[in-house]
């Protein structure tokens, strides 16, 4: 009897080894599902979770071509005409032969020229619909000089002015200030200067957070992971179970729109503008310089003020996040500079309506046109151009570029 028994477990024993999965089957599973999970996100990104969406979205579509420039570090390509798309919009990109957003060919002068980072590209409202046009159909064909430079920052901008603007003796120069971005600008470009300049800006900006921070060898490793859609999406997710706050914000409008918010970015506004090896003062530096350069050929000269997103519809809930435009005015202030903040303007009209994109962080169709009226307010004001100067271009006038 006691034999049988031992017979029987020792069958079911054996029958249970052949049907459990051997170890190379179960991990031949584990890889083909991870696979086919990382494609199928790469190819639609809207299947992740709502709070990862934000975040793959920093990384899918949007221009991303750009050249080595020995003065600025890299400039988008020239000479560019193609369709980009990302989760939020599809837009024809425009550059002329120098990489930035402008029609060729340029004007011998003009009456306007506005430095600034890739708010100026026109992301999602293209050529015709960023805010540099929107002025120029105001202010008359071959006035309007648009200058940003995507990743830009004032030490870029000065560069700029004296390279591609003063030649063209601009009666105004408008230096637009997106500190949510160009703080940190200024310290990559800083530091990339310090370090000998070495070639591939681009991508020195992009690693630079892996490779100027603290704990290198760890941020390299979570930098290498966080490349996979699917772990990104399992970490969001799994955070958003634990923290449902600690992602995304989001901000609902009457018309049933939405502007996602990053927490991650408020806590960095929040922060404040000081940064290791470079403070406020040395931020401002380079516009010190350019107001000195624009008065000495008589250019009227302006700082603007651009808001993220996140100060817009972030400040409510968290004040913090003005900290660094906070400290960003007061140095203006104490530096004499003239400023122009349009943050006041994109507070009152952004109540009802979104200025910005869903998950992009630039200004959509109507911040853009936000932008430009509030420009050309301050033009009307403080600076009228009551007689406008021949703009002819150089082909109408057949000079050389």
């Amino acid at each position: 009897m006691t034999q049988d028994r031992s017979e029987r477990r020792a069958g079911q024993t054996r029958r249970s080894r052949r049907r459990a999965p051997k170890p190379l089957t179960l991990l031949a599973v584990v890889l083909g599902l991870s696979i086919g999970g990382e494609v199928l996100l790469r190819l639609e990104p809207q299947l992740c979770p709502r709070q990862e969406q934000l975040k793959i979205a920093e990384t899918t579509g949007g221009f991303d071509d750009f050249v080595d420039d020995p003065l600025l570090g890299a400039r988008a390509r020239g000479d560019v005409d193609q369709v980009e798309h990302t989760l939020d919009y599809s837009y024809r990109v425009r550059l002329d032969s120098l990489g930035f957003a402008n029609a060729e060919p340029w004007p011998d002068s003009v009456e306007v020229a506005v430095l600034g980072n890739s708010l100026l590209f026109g992301p999602g409202v293209g050529l015709e619909g960023q805010f540099t046009t929107l002025m120029e159909r105001q202010l008359g064909p071959g006035s309007v000089l648009n200058l940003g430079l995507p990743g830009g920052s004032p030490i870029q901008e000065l560069r700029i002015y004296s390279k591609y603007a003063a030649p063209r003796h601009p009666r105004i120069v408008i230096a637009t200030l997106w500190v949510a971005s160009d703080v940190d600008n200024a310290v990559q470009f800083s530091h990339w200067l310090s370090e000998g300049s070495p070639p591939g800006f681009t991508a020195y900006r992009m690693d630079y957070p892996t490779t100027h921070g603290s704990f290198t060898f760890l941020l390299r490793v979570r930098d290498l992971l966080s490349r996979s859609y699917l772990l990104r999406a399992a970490y969001y997710y799994a955070r958003s179970l634990v923290r449902p706050d600690s992602l995304t914000g989001r901000v609902r409008f009457e018309n049933g729109q939405e502007v996602w918010l990053s927490v991650r970015e408020e806590r960095r506004l929040a922060r404040g503008a000081q940064r290791p090896g470079l403070d406020v003062a040395d931020f401002i530096a380079p516009l010190l310089e350019l107001r000195a350069r624009a008065d000495s050929a008589g250019t009227r000269f302006v700082v603007a003020l651009l808001p993220s997103k996140e100060e817009v519809y972030g400040a409510s809930t968290d004040p913090d996040v003005l900290n660094t435009v906070r400290e960003v005015r007061t140095a203006l202030d104490a530096a004499d500079l003239p400023v122009v903040d349009v943050y006041p303007p994109f507070r009152s009209e952004g109540l009802g309506r979104p200025l910005f994109y869903r998950r992009d962080i630039h200004f959509n169709q109507d911040g853009n046109a936000l932008v430009a009226r509030t420009l050309l307010r301050w033009i009307a004001r403080h600076a009228p151009l009551e007689t406008p100067r021949d703009t002819r271009t150089a082909r109408e006038a057949g000079a050389p570029r």
